[in-house]
């Protein structure tokens, strides 16, 4: 895995800041970043909100990143110099894009204040060609030492899988660290002509798959980091974002890595909406998900060229 040199913070001046600063001195533990930009979306630079009274005549975007200076000293005890703060007028999801691209992030990072239904995070998701976390209400980062990963055995597993082996190889949990494989199966449309029971073809696709799930991770040289390998069946693809998300919710796992490489393709049992749905559905959890930046179509070009 190609290593996280550049990553951007988003910051709203909410409780949620909290979180995603306390985390800050985590990740740059792991990551060693070459930079942090510390970025504040504002629509309206001149926001009546803002009177001069209270900053005494200060430039707004002087004033905010003052503000984020002393939130951020309250948190990170690292390196100050690859600390960037940035505040910058305009909408929200069009200037994280913009950004990310302008600095050539690796890593965007964003507290989940809820999900993200509706929201500029779930357009930065479809469109932002790097990996991104999603930070909940509430977590500890010092606690981060179980992690689950859906997977399917296509090449956005291998991400999640690199990924996850990065974070073991720079986590100081060392063997605290627990990883967890979740994966999801059904009967394929037909199955009755085989004259096979519904149960016996259930169980003959579970076989098939733990022995593609058991070559997978011996070929990605990571069964022997496995702790825990899980099936769920699925009666009706339909239900699937609710079984997997009801058992990553009651689960006592920290962490959930995705990988994917498209704009909408999260694993092949994971498309499209889907994505969408399983990030709007797993609660309390901090949610990594992997992009490789080189195969990821450039979706910010073309956004900004329509």
């Amino acid at each position: 895995m190609d290593k996280f040199k550049r990553v951007i913070v988003g910051l709203d001046f909410s409780t949620s800041d909290a979180v995603v600063l306390s985390a800050l001195d985590k990740l740059q533990a792991i990551f060693n970043f070459d930079s942090i930009h510390l970025l504040h979306i504002i629509r309206d630079l001149n926001h009546p909100h803002y009177g001069n009274t209270e900053r005494n005549g200060i430039p707004l975007d002087e004033f905010l990143k003052k503000k984020m200076r002393e939130e951020v000293s309250k948190f990170y005890e690292g390196d100050p110099t690859v600390l960037d703060f940035m505040v910058k007028e305009g909408e929200l999801r069009e200037e994280f894009l913009k950004w990310q691209k302008v600095k050539n992030a690796d890593l965007l990072v964003f507290g989940r204040k809820k999900g993200i239904k509706e929201t500029n995070l779930y357009g930065i998701l479809n469109l932002a060609p790097c990996s991104i976390l999603f930070i909940p209400p509430v977590c500890d980062f010092n606690q981060l030492e179980y992690f689950m990963l859906p997977v399917d055995g296509g090449e956005e597993s291998k991400l999640a899988i690199e990924f996850t082996k990065y974070l073991r190889n720079n986590s100081s949990h060392g063997q605290d660290f627990k990883v967890e494989i979740l994966n999801a199966y059904t009967l394929p449309q037909g199955y009755s002509f085989s004259g096979k029971s519904a149960k016996e073809f259930a169980q003959i696709m579970k076989e098939n798959e733990q022995k593609l799930l058991d070559k997978f991770l011996h070929d990605n040289h990571f069964e022997k980091d496995v702790n825990k390998l899980t099936q769920k069946y699925v009666a009706d693809w339909a239900d699937l974002v609710r079984d997997l998300s009801t058992y990553i919710n009651e689960s006592d796992c920290h962490a959930v890595v995705m990988g994917t490489q498209a704009r909408t393709k999260l694993t092949r049992f994971l498309m499209g909406s889907r994505t969408k749905d399983l990030l709007e559905n797993v609660k309390d959890k901090i949610i990594f998900v992997v992009k490789d930046k080189k195969k990821t179509f450039d979706m910010v070009d073309f956004f900004f060229k329509i």
